[in-house]
């Protein structure tokens, strides 16, 4: 039997590679095999308009307080992203995701799981690997897709039939989000079940956490300059100037927090763990700071809006969704029954693990 992984997992960013890792390590619980991890193959592709950019979140103009000291800092912050955090993350993929630069895994593969992450994003083309056409393998499925923020609209007509004709490729269809759901039940016509993101219910909760040397400090957990208005620069430094903590970054640059650290992704966890509160706008943040416990608020922008209010009302967790930078501190510091949440998570362990083991049905 030979299993392989077609996802994100040579993206350098924290949740690609967490996510990657644990659908790996779920699969292997299920049945002791170790999957492979093929590499996303940029064409063939289909073009395709998306009404929703990436950038449409930096349409703010970047606030600045002194320019000359976060000048300095942006610089400094920077290098270590590039130095350091990008020399982690290829570690973390040499030697706990076992997957070389170059490492094409063209072999034969009995099944494929394409997901989690974005596979399904297509902001201007769509890979048709990552929709199904994957010509090494037996039988395809996928786990917990998500497609970001496109919508159907956003593919061109003429296409749609190609779009059609590589989706049915797929013998199993498992989305994380109800905004995905909706793009491929317009172009899949197999049933289509819902499982949450593998860093939820994998085994990375479970994992026993390190002291870290920091003390005192609030996670800001973001892409590269995408906590940039003053609205919500000020709102977090106010409210950590009021608790009397650092504000730390990590992955993504923020030259205007206290610190950058540029940890390996295990690291990461443990600092998740030991913060007082985080402050998120990633998906992924918002699941760091789930299966850590903590105190957190997740800012709900265009690009993150279908997968962020879906992940957080699956969890029972809509009061964590901030959408006016006023209500930060209140939000931020109310309480969480995780025990509700938990009991949650472990239902949907539960539904992942028999999913897993029906797509390992398709070839035993």
């Amino acid at each position: 039997m030979k299993i392989g992984i077609l996802s994100m997992q040579k993206v350098v960013n924290y949740g690609s590679v967490l996510q990657a890792y644990s659908l790996r390590e779920m699969i292997k619980n299920v049945c002791g095999e170790k999957a492979e991890f093929l590499d996303i193959e940029e064409e063939p592709s289909l073009e395709a308009i998306m009404p929703v950019q990436d950038m449409d979140d930096y349409d703010d103009e970047y606030f600045c307080e002194n320019k000359i000291i976060e000048k300095i800092k942006k610089i400094i912050m920077y290098r270590l992203q590039k130095l350091v955090f990008f020399k982690k993350i290829h570690k973390f993929w040499k030697e706990d995701l076992e997957i070389a630069d170059n490492d094409k895994s063209d072999g034969q593969y009995d099944l494929v799981f394409v997901g989690s992450d974005e596979v399904f994003k297509c902001t201007t083309k769509i890979r048709k690997q990552l929709y199904g056409e994957v010509n090494n393998a037996k039988s395809v499925v996928t786990y917990a897709a998500s497609c970001g923020s496109a919508v159907f609209n956003g593919i061109p007509s003429k296409i749609v039939p190609d779009v059609r004709k590589c989706m049915s490729n797929f013998k199993r269809m498992s989305v994380r989000d109800k905004g995905t759901e909706e793009y491929v039940s317009s172009l899949y016509d197999g049933e289509i079940v819902h499982n949450l993101d593998p860093v939820l219910v994998g085994p990375l909760s479970k994992r026993k956490r390190n002291t870290v040397s920091l003390k005192n400090y609030m996670i800001v957990y973001a892409y590269n300059d995408r906590i940039r208005s003053k609205e919500e620069i000020l709102a977090i430094k106010n409210f950590a100037k009021e608790q009397k903590l650092k504000t730390v970054c990590f992955g993504g640059v923020l030259q205007w927090c206290d610190l950058y650290i540029p940890a390996d992704p295990f690291t990461l966890l443990d600092y998740f763990y030991y913060a007082e509160y985080i402050v998120t706008d990633t998906f992924h943040g918002t699941i760091f700071s789930i299966i850590n416990h903590k105190k957190f608020v997740s800012i709900i922008r265009k690009t993150n809006k279908n997968k962020m209010s879906n992940l957080l009302s699956d969890l029972g967790l809509e009061e964590r969704m901030l959408f006016d930078m006023n209500q930060l501190e209140g939000q931020l510091i109310k309480d969480i029954d995780y025990t509700k949440v938990d009991s949650i998570i472990d239902k949907e362990r539960e539904k992942s693990e028999l999913y897993i083991k029906e797509c390992i049905g398709l070839i035993s």
